[in-house]
């Protein structure tokens, strides 16, 4: 029987682009109050958006960039408070400063997860709550 000599090529290594981002936003991207991300999920998004590869998306001039993560920002928000609106997520109110947030601070959960933290004691998920800090802000604000 022969023996096959060959061996099998290496497989090719994954490399992966950095995607240029832009300077007109922060590094946490506030999309609605109690939803923030990443300002590099923002940037995928946009690539997404554009259907380029990474190589081709960094070609763009940085006004282009920017205007596309800007509108993918805009698409985002708009995806966040409809999910809000549809009860795919509620609002939270954060009851002491923990992995979920600051105290006070409105933050959005799918109602399960929401319920089931609210049990653990660390946010309540009741509109009154929410409406509780909403309110307080809007005090500091007019004071």
């Amino acid at each position: 029987m022969a023996k096959n000599n060959q061996q099998a090529a290496p497989a090719a290594e994954s490399v992966q682009v950095a995607l240029y981002g832009t300077d007109a936003l922060p590094a946490r991207v506030i999309l609605i109050e109690g939803a923030t991300v990443a300002l590099g999920d923002v940037v995928r998004r946009a690539v997404q958006d554009a259907k380029l590869s990474a190589e081709a998306w960094n070609e763009l001039a940085q006004s282009d960039r920017d205007a596309a993560i800007l509108t993918a920002r805009d698409v985002l928000a708009t995806e966040a408070k409809a999910a809000v609106d549809k009860g795919d997520v509620v609002e939270c109110a954060v009851l002491f400063d923990s992995s979920y947030g600051k105290h006070d601070d409105i933050v959005l959960m799918p109602p399960e997860q929401a319920k089931a933290v609210a049990v653990a004691g660390f946010v309540d998920h009741h509109p009154n709550a929410v409406k509780a800090i909403r309110d307080a802000r809007a005090g500091k604000e007019g004071a």
